[in-house]
């Protein structure tokens, strides 16, 4: 009886964590990505950056789950997997010796997972990049300045690069210099390497509409790119739900029915 109680109790565990590791609203992933790129951190959760490997090793990808659902994820794990052990063998206490492990092996694992929020956020990012630069290239070679071009640009898009064009342009409006303003993207991944031609553009006052046209073809590369990677991962992400559906279905309307045939003809 103890050992069935512990079984669901992990059960219940087991959903709890896996609740916390994929709730919460898209949005607030977003909002929490766009301060990230803005103060040069990565999104979803503050930098860990120490010397060593065990720093590197425990620190967040990034767009990884927040902090505290890392944590949640690790201490659950740290709960279930014990628990699991003693409803399912009769080893006893000694399950909780497997808690240390199983709680550091979950929080690693959650580091190397890519929140939702994130990910839709990273998607969109690729999906827009070609044409927001395609707009501010003929922007400028219209004769319109580089931060007016941005202005425009922001006033008319949505999403979440217009959120970070528009950090831009706000630290501008507060006195920032043009270039530094820019370079606070470098770490962006999707503006990055436009941000750091941008900058240099500004100081050397180089030619930037071509710039921009090289960068958007550039980006309508790894666009595609990106779109057939994701186009071939339906088919893999398909299998589970038709295996979760189609197997089911066919044992209750094939097997079934020829099996309680062959016992009612047995039993007769």
């Amino acid at each position: 009886m103890i050992n069935q109680l512990s079984a669901v109790v992990a059960v219940l565990l087991a959903g709890t964590a896996v609740g916390a590791m994929i709730s919460g609203p898209s949005t607030g992933l977003r909002r929490l990505g766009t301060s990230a790129h803005r103060s040069g951190a990565p999104p979803g959760g503050s930098p860990q950056r120490g010397s060593g490997a065990v720093a590197g090793l425990f620190a967040p990808r990034p767009g990884s789950l927040p902090a505290g659902h890392r944590k949640a994820f690790g201490l659950a794990a740290a709960v279930v997997v014990p628990l699991g052990l003693q409803g399912l063998t009769d080893i006893g206490p000694i399950a909780w010796c497997a808690a240390p492990a199983a709680g550091i092996a979950a929080y690693l694992l959650a580091c190397r997972l890519e929140a939702p929020g994130a990910r839709r956020r990273r998607q969109q990012l690729v999906d827009e990049l070609p044409t927001a630069l395609d707009l501010l290239s003929a922007a400028i070679a219209a004769g319109l300045p580089l931060r007016s071009a941005v202005r425009e640009l922001v006033d008319v898009s949505e999403g979440p690069l217009a959120e970070d064009l528009r950090g831009v342009i706000a630290g501008i409006d507060l006195g920032r210099n043009d270039a530094e303003a820019w370079r606070s993207l470098g770490d962006h991944p999707a503006l990055g390497p436009v941000s750091v031609d941008l900058a240099r553009s500004v100081q050397s006052g180089t030619m930037i509409a071509a710039a921009l046209q090289r960068h958007a073809a550039i980006a309508r590369r790894d666009r595609r790119g990106e779109r057939e990677a994701r186009a071939r991962t339906v088919g893999v992400r398909s299998v589970p739900p038709l295996m979760l559906c189609f197997v089911p279905a066919f044992l209750l309307i094939s097997i079934v029915p020829i099996v309680a045939s062959g016992i009612l003809q047995a039993l007769r």
